[in-house]
This record gives C-alpha cells, structure tokens and sequence, in this order.
C-alpha cells in the first residue's frame, strides 16, 4: 500500500511541477509582450526609450487612444483620473518614472479594470509606504 502512495505522490508531485513550469512561461510570454507594447507606445510618445515620465507626460499618454486601448488590452483600468493613477505608479515619490519602472508597475496593475477597487487599494498602500518613509508632507 505504501508502495503505490508513494507512486502516486510522486506522479502529483510531477506533474505539479510541470504546470508551475507553464505558468512561469506564460507569465514569461506575457511580460514580453507587455512590455513590447508598452514600448513602442513609450517610444511613441516620448521618441526615446531613456526618456523619463512625469505627471504631464502621463496624463496627455493616457489621453491618447492608443494608450487608452493598450491599457484595456492588458487588463488595466482607466476609470481612474490620471494625477491619481501616477500616484499608484510613482511608488518611490521622485515624480518620475523610466520605462521599466513604468512597465513593471504597469503589470502590478494587471486585472484592474474589472477591479478598480484593487488599483484603488494600491494607491492607499503608495501613500502609507510613502508616509512611513516620510516622502509624503
């Protein structure tokens, strides 16, 4: 009886395996493309990868249809205004982000559309992790 339970715990443990494995792929592919997307919108916009967004930048990207559809592709709500969403984003306070601290904060975004609640939950998180760091006056 041990025998077989053994057998058995080792298949599930296998193929347990196997799917953490794809998803790690896809979790792969899909910060490839987001990040392919996001770059060519940033380029767009800013004509430069090395190029730096600040509020401005944000709110006349976020007023462009392309950003408006990119961020509804991946999932990212646009039902907030945008000084409050680069709130979210600009979690170290500098005023400024570069292209991967934008993709990656992005993507920490993902699902926000259905849930705005959960952008909103973030930005509430920003503001106390700022104030404990006394960035916030």
């Amino acid at each position: 009886m041990n025998l077989v339970t053994g057998v058995i715990c080792e298949q599930m443990m296998a193929s347990s395996d196997e799917e953490e494995s794809h998803k790690d792929s896809q979790l792969n592919e899909d910060w490839a493309s987001f990040q392919k997307e996001l770059q060519e919108a940033f380029v767009n916009y800013k004509g430069d990868i090395s190029a730096r967004v600040d509020p401005y930048d944000w709110a006349d990207m976020m007023a462009t249809p392309e950003m408006h559809d990119f961020l509804h592709r991946m999932d990212v709500t646009t039902d907030i205004a945008s000084d409050e969403f680069f709130q979210i984003l600009d979690m170290d306070g500098k005023g400024q982000l570069g292209f991967e601290e934008l993709c990656a904060r992005l993507l920490r975004l993902r699902g926000s559309r259905r849930r705005v609640h959960s952008a909103l939950l973030q930005k509430d998180f920003v503001f106390c992790s700022r104030r404990e760091r006394g960035i916030v006056a």
